[in-house]
């Protein structure tokens, strides 16, 4: 007994103090946000919390000025500008006459190809349809630049390994693997995690909107846990968890209230981004780049960190564009609210893991393979996809994989780095068998393709490898079945087969989402043969009924 009371003394001692200063900052948040009716006492406490985020960044504001702060608090409560970037699945000069068609005013961003600041779009950005079929990504411009950070004069080997260690809600993971794609690099793939559910499953469907499955392998473990288990990455992106001291004007209040709401970064959480920067300098190959990024201005969870690491990393310096150079660690970049061009705040230093780079280029055939396709399940989907959508070969750099009862499509170099670690999603999964009745095998699945007795999956969609594909013409159809609605269509010639059939449907050239071709109701008069009669496979998260066309 006497053994056990000290812990739980222990714990229940740091239960109370955790709870005393949640409260502490939710009454300081309350009184600056203006709860009380006593307006000494809310500036007072305002200016408290202002004073102590000033104190706390002195080490590396570029000018100790009244003014210069007074800019930054006033920099932190305006809106944020907007940006977009284009993804793998659109082009600048499409976004050009989109915008062009919309009233927008697009300003290229200095340090991220194919990024925009946009001007007059408004709330209506993220409910255009060029959004909703991955075309581009909104994006905050300042995060943009630590991937273009990452990649910026590195040579790219075959079959590379990326990794985005707390990669959710997507956006850095979309813009890296559009952007080694674009590159041509062969056979890469991008390991992307999150611990959080929620945030893994928002992760997943902007990769998929954006038509990047097959790039992109998703896990859900903790990122010091990931980083420990996974060796020689050919990059890293560590955007670390932080206090966000930079978010309020992403959640409309004060700078004050923000910081009163969030309080400072503790010793603990300075201590975790220590432990991740460590774990991802040695899940590195020699030679290999780092980039650590917050959304923070605390030096203590920027250049302190970054410092700490300095005997496994060894820095390499940024210049312009990426922001302004920071005073206490120069070669590490920041951006700051108040100064040009006005983004959102951001840290970011780029790293090289000590160590001659391996100039040997890798072989595109794994070391130690993880099980892939038999020839007789692999000669079964090939015929499948060819019969059902003129698929006759795989996209290069990318093989199928069997899990369980469904079928994916992988990177062709995913080798043991990937194999041994627990993937919530592999890559791009083409579909499933119908009856999962009987034990998963090769065979079941080969035999279920051959009867046709599988579904297709949406991620073989927006992967656009599909050639035969059936098109909506016009803005009214694209429009119902974005909405989730079942579609008349005229026929196609030739015809499709026979009713249960899954078709693609798409529009401008991009796969939009699979139909299910429904046989011809019985009724008098004999409905019009020469309309097809859809039923909508849209998964339900991917239906809009506020899209802009």
């Amino acid at each position: 007994g006497g053994g056990a009371a000290a812990p739980r003394s222990a714990r229940v001692e740091m239960m109370r103090g955790r709870f005393c200063r949640r409260v502490r900052a939710c009454v300081v948040a309350w009184v600056v946000a203006g709860g009380p009716r006593v307006e000494g006492l809310a500036a007072a406490a305002a200016g408290e919390v202002l004073e102590a985020y000033r104190a706390r960044l002195r080490r590396v504001v570029p000018c100790e000025s009244d003014e210069w702060f007074a800019s930054l608090v006033e920099a932190s409560a305006v809106p944020l500008r907007r940006s977009v970037r284009v993804t793998a699945r659109g082009s600048a000069a499409w976004l050009a006459g989109r915008a062009l068609a919309r009233g927008w005013a697009l300003e290229p961003v200095a340090w991220c190809e194919s990024t925009f600041f946009v001007e007059g779009a408004g709330d209506e950005l993220c409910r255009d349809a060029g959004h909703a079929t991955g075309r581009f990504y909104a994006q905050e411009a300042a995060a943009t630049s630590a991937v273009a950070a990452l990649l910026e004069g590195e040579a790219l080997p075959a079959g590379l390994l990326a990794i985005d260690a707390c990669a959710a809600p997507g956006g850095k993971t979309v813009q890296l693997a559009s952007r080694l794609d674009r590159l041509g690099v062969d056979s890469f793939a991008v390991l992307a995690n999150d611990v959080s559910a929620r945030r893994l499953s928002a992760l997943a469907h902007n990769v998929q909107r954006c038509g990047l499955s097959r790039h992109v392998a998703l896990s859900r473990l903790d990122a010091l846990d990931l980083l420990r288990r996974t060796g020689e990455a050919d990059l890293v992106l560590l955007d670390a968890p932080c206090s966000g001291d930079t978010q309020s004007r992403r959640e409309g209040r004060s700078l004050a209230a923000h910081l009163a709401r969030r309080g400072p970064a503790d010793a603990r959480l300075a201590a975790l981004q220590r432990d991740l920067l460590r774990a991802a300098a040695l899940a590195l190959k020699p030679g290999a780049p780092l980039v650590y990024a917050t959304c923070a201005l605390d030096p203590a969870e920027n250049e302190d960190v970054v410092a700490s690491a300095l005997d496994l990393l060894d820095l390499v310096p940024l210049d312009a564009p990426f922001g302004t150079d920071s005073p206490l660690l120069p070669g590490t970049r920041r951006f700051w609210p108040n100064e040009p061009p006005h983004t959102a705040g951001f840290f970011l230093a780029k790293l090289r893991r000590r160590g001659p780079r391996d100039a040997t280029p890798r072989d595109a055939t794994p070391s130690s393979p993880t099980p892939r396709t038999a020839d007789p399940l692999r000669r079964a989907a090939t015929a499948c996809l060819e019969a059902t959508f003129g698929l006759r070969c795989l996209p290069p750099g990318t093989a199928l994989l069997r899990r369980d009862h469904e079928l994916w499509l992988v990177p062709a170099a995913r080798d043991d780095r990937l194999a041994a670690l627990p993937l919530t999603r592999p890559g791009c999964k083409l579909l499933e068998a119908i009856d999962k009745s009987r034990p998963a095998s090769d065979h079941h699945l080969a035999a279920a393709l051959d009867a046709r007795r599988v579904r297709f999956h949406h991620d073989l969609v927006t992967a656009d490898i599909a050639p035969r594909t059936l098109a909506l013409q016009d803005l009214a159809s694209l429009r119902a079945y974005l909405r989730g609605d079942d579609l008349r269509h005229p026929a196609p010639s030739p015809p499709p087969p026979d009713p249960g059939d899954q078709l693609i449907l798409s529009h401008d050239g991009l796969g939009i989402g699979l139909a299910k071709l429904l046989p011809a109701p019985r009724r008098r008069p004999a409905p019009d043969p020469d309309l097809l009669l859809l039923k909508n496979q849209l998964p339900r998260h991917l239906t809009r009924r506020d899209l802009l066309l």
